[in-house]
C-alpha cells in the first residue's frame, strides 16, 4: 500500500480521485462519493438548463417539433430545477439503503479480512462485475423506434436519444472510446482494452491470482442476481424503466442517470 502514496501520504490522482481516501471514515467515504456523483450529474443538468449549450440546444429543437399539448412539455427537462430535484430525490433514496453501512463492507473498508478472505470475495464478486455490462447492452435492446412512448413524431428521437446514452456506458464497460469509424480500434486492441474485466484481473495479478484460478462457479446468490437482473433488463414483461433501473444507479451519472430522469418526469 505504501507504494501507492506519494510523499505526503495522500493517493496521487492517478490512483484514486480522493487523494485522503485511506483518512476517512466508512461514513466520510460514502459521503464522498455521494458528494461526487451528485456533483458530476448537478453538471450534466447545468448544461441542459444553459441557454447555448449542445443538450439546451437538442431538447430546444425537439420540443419546436411539437404543438404544447404534447406530453414532451411537460417532462422534467423544461421546468427549471425539476430534472435536478427528480435526481436528488432518487440519489438520496438510494443512498440510505442500508447495504452502504452493511458489516460487511465497513470491515473491508477497515481492513478487517484475511487475504484468504479477501481473495474468496474478489473471485466470486469477479462474476458479477462479468453480467453487469450486459444488462446494459440489454437494456439498450429495449429501446427502438416502435416503442410505446407518449410523444407522437418525437418517440422515435426519444428512444434513439436513450439509445445513445446508453451506448456509452456499454462503449465505457468495454473500454471502447472511440468515435469515428476510422478511430476505431483494431480487434486486437479491442480485447485487450481497459474494460472493467481487464482491470479487474489487474487486480488479481496485484494479489497474485493465478490466471487459471480467476474463473470461479458462480454462489448461488450472485446466480440469481445476476439471473434477475438479466431478466429485467431483456425481458419485455417488465417496462422500459424496469429495465433501465435493472442496470442500477452506477457510477455513471451524468450519462446514465440524466437518460433516465428526462423522459420519467
Amino acid at each position: 500500500m505504501s507504494a501507492l502514496l506519494n510523499p505526503s501520504g495522500r493517493l496521487p490522482e492517478a490512483v484514486h480521485p480522493l487523494p485522503d481516501l485511506l483518512e476517512l471514515t466508512p461514513e466520510g467515504v460514502l459521503a464522498a462519493f455521494r458528494d461526487s456523483q451528485r456533483a458530476d450529474f448537478t453538471r450534466v443538468v447545468a448544461e441542459v438548463e444553459r441557454p447555448g449549450s449542445a443538450l439546451h440546444g437538442l431538447f430546444e429543437r425537439l420540443r419546436r417539433r411539437v404543438p404544447e399539448t404534447n406530453p414532451f412539455h411537460r417532462t422534467a427537462l423544461f421546468r427549471p430545477g425539476a430534472l435536478e430535484a427528480l435526481f436528488l430525490d432518487l440519489h438520496d433514496h438510494v443512498m440510505s439503503h442500508p447495504v452502504w453501512r452493511h458489516p460487511f463492507f465497513v470491515r473491508v473498508f477497515e481492513g478487517r479480512m484475511t487475504v484468504p478472505q479477501a481473495l474468496c470475495f474478489a473471485t466470486a464478486y469477479f462474476n458479477q462485475i462479468k453480467n453487469t455490462r450486459q444488462c446494459v447492452a440489454l437494456a439498450v435492446g429495449r429501446f427502438h423506434g416502435l416503442m410505446a412512448l407518449p410523444y407522437g413524431p418525437l418517440n422515435e428521437a426519444v428512444s434513439e436519444i436513450t439509445q445513445i446514452a446508453l451506448a456509452q456506458l456499454v462503449a465505457d464497460e468495454y473500454g471502447v472510446g472511440a468515435h469515428a469509424v476510422e478511430d476505431y480500434p483494431e480487434l486486437g486492441h479491442l480485447l485487450l482494452a481497459r474494460t472493467h474485466i481487464a482491470m479487474y484481473r489487474q487486480l488479481f495479478d496485484g494479489l497474485g491470482v493465478a490466471p487459471e484460478e480467476q474463473d470461479v462457479p458462480m454462489l448461488w446468490g450472485v446466480a440469481d442476481n445476476a439471473l434477475t437482473q438479466r431478466l429485467v433488463a431483456g425481458d419485455p414483461c417488465f417496462t422500459a424503466l424496469e429495465a433501465l433501473a435493472s442496470v442500477g444507479l452506477g457510477m455513471e451519472w451524468g450519462c446514465r442517470n440524466s437518460s433516465r430522469c428526462c423522459w420519467a418526469g
